[in-house]
């Protein structure tokens, strides 16, 4: 088995040793995923155009990397922005009352529901 006995202090250093080598492989996962990730959507927006028709991100005109974080980190902040705006057009139907509420609005009206029903 082990040579050297089993003690508080050398377990907590294989606790630690284990935590410290999970926290690092995570890291390097999520570091590899977040790097593909970047490169596709690069590659994929180079051609891309914003409805204003200016390139959505600068790779090949010279620009600095500066300029490149800059642009796909606003890509990036358009997109959520888009998917926040499907979220909200989605309608629910109330349970309570059988009217459909836009979903952004459904918390405020399933309180107010409740209320006029408990009165």
């Amino acid at each position: 088995m082990t040579s050297t006995p089993i003690t508080y202090k050398t377990l907590a250093d294989s606790i630690l040793n284990d935590l410290i080598n999970n926290i690092i492989k995570q890291h390097t996962l999520t570091s590899l995923t977040n790097i593909k990730d970047h490169s596709s959507l690069l590659n994929s927006s180079n051609a891309n155009l914003n409805s204003n028709g200016t390139a959505s991100i600068i790779a090949n005109n010279g620009g600095t990397s500066d300029e490149n974080n800059t642009e796909m980190e606003n890509s990036t902040i358009q997109d959520k922005s888009k998917l926040k705006q499907l979220e909200t057009s989605r309608y629910f139907q109330c349970l309570n009352c059988g009217r459909n509420i836009a979903g952004g609005r459904f918390a405020s009206h399933i309180s107010k529901c409740l209320e006029r029903k408990r009165k």
